[in-house]
């Protein structure tokens, strides 16, 4: 009766563990039943869960309505109540208390601390999932900052998860394993100042880990710091011949990866029109991802030029699409007439470049020039991408 309260899946599944329970023999036997109890717990455990919620959400709608009638009563007829001497009782159920102690809007964003220790209220995950649905959400609590991007949650529980799934370790960046084990580095991360900060990237586990970057033709470099930042995030890797190559051009083939690596590298199946690109491209992973998504178009509707050393204004115009696509907010926008060539800027490009100055994420070049047609290099888009990486966090 139990289980036909739950959804088939989970129903299939713990029959599937209980039956492999009573199947073992010996020593798998017992790891056979830890994994059937564990699976039935958890169902338990979420059937409470929805039972609370509801009951709480029932007795949050009829308070509502009871406070409602009471000021309609008064409004009507104030002079009953100001007279009349009467005595009220009040019945009440308990409900765990806000962990939220400070909660703070920005443009696009919204900010809560939390109490370190315990366990979010369910009041608390029902208003942060909410929230998660139009606005990039930050979560503080203790040395941890974690960011949310616009509808990452699937549901209010998961709310929860996002602090318990964290659990430690050691290191200089974040790392995390998703529900089928597979793990990469989280490149939109900072562990330092005593904060451990990173982007959520879905259900699974978070810890920390070393992980050191390096290139035989950066040092001294203006970028050589920048370099070895996103290097440290795997953001970027180096050439067939192990070097960096920080002057040279930035392809369309190589920013798309670049952005691909920061969001997790998700998998993506989609069809791409592109007659110029084979199947066994280096970059066809992220060319999938990028097109379904919306980050980038192709030159033509057939043709996407991977080898195309990309401009400034076309890398400006990526990372803005990618900011708004994942919701991690690019509201901020700033004049562009301090620039002499503010004018060579094409459309498209315009209000992607307000952004990104507004934001500090790109400079202007020598002279207070944007240089909007002039190519970007790898070493100029490592500082690029830290800069990003440093706003997000923020």
């Amino acid at each position: 009766a139990v289980l036909a309260e739950g959804d088939a899946q989970n129903r299939d599944d713990i029959i599937t563990l209980a039956n492999t329970w009573n199947a073992a023999t010996g020593s798998d036997k017992n790891a056979a039943y830890d994994a059937y109890r564990t699976a039935l717990t958890e169902l338990f455990t979420n059937q409470a869960q929805d039972a609370y919620y509801t009951a709480e959400q029932q007795y949050i709608t009829l308070r509502d309505e009871i406070d409602q009638q009471v000021d309609e009563a008064y409004e009507n007829t104030p002079g009953y109540y100001d007279t009349a001497s009467f005595t009220s009782a009040y019945v009440g159920v308990y409900v765990s208390p806000s962990q939220i102690i400070k909660t703070e809007y920005g443009d696009g964003e919204v900010t809560y601390t939390i109490q370190p220790g315990g366990s979010l209220s369910t009041s608390d995950m029902r208003t942060i999932y909410e929230s998660n649905q139009d606005l990039v959400v930050h979560l503080l609590r203790g040395d941890l900052h974690i960011v949310l991007p616009v509808g990452i949650l699937k549901d209010m529980r998961e709310a929860d998860k996002v602090f318990t799934s964290y659990t430690g370790g050691a290191g200089n960046v974040v790392r995390y394993t998703d529900e089928d084990g597979q793990k990469v580095l989280v490149s939109i991360s900072l562990v330092e100042d005593d904060t451990i900060a990173y982007v959520y990237l879905g259900e699974g586990t978070y810890r920390l880990t070393e992980y050191n970057g390096s290139f035989d033709d950066i040092a001294g470099h203006w970028a050589e710091e920048s370099i070895l930042f996103t290097a440290d995030r795997k953001v970027f890797q180096g050439m067939d011949d192990g070097l960096f190559h920080p002057e040279m051009s930035m392809t369309r083939a190589m920013a798309i990866t670049v952005l691909h690596r920061m969001m997790g590298e998700p998998v993506s199946t989609v069809d791409i029109p592109f007659t110029d690109v084979p199947a066994s491209a280096w970059y066809m992973d992220a060319l999938r991802w990028a097109y379904e998504s919306g980050v980038v178009d192709g030159v033509s509707p057939t043709q996407f030029a991977p080898n195309q050393a990309m401009t400034r204004e076309q890398l400006v115009t990526m990372l803005y699409r990618f900011l708004n696509q994942f919701g991690l907010a690019a509201t901020e926008s700033a004049g562009l007439d301090e620039f002499r060539d503010s004018d060579t800027v094409s459309d498209y490009a315009v209000e992607a470049f307000r952004w990104a100055v507004a934001t500090g994420v790109v400079d202007g070049m020598d002279g207070k020039r944007l240089a909007p047609k002039d190519t970007a290099t790898r070493a100029q888009i490592a500082a690029v991408c830290e800069r990003m990486i440093r706003y997000i966090l923020a």
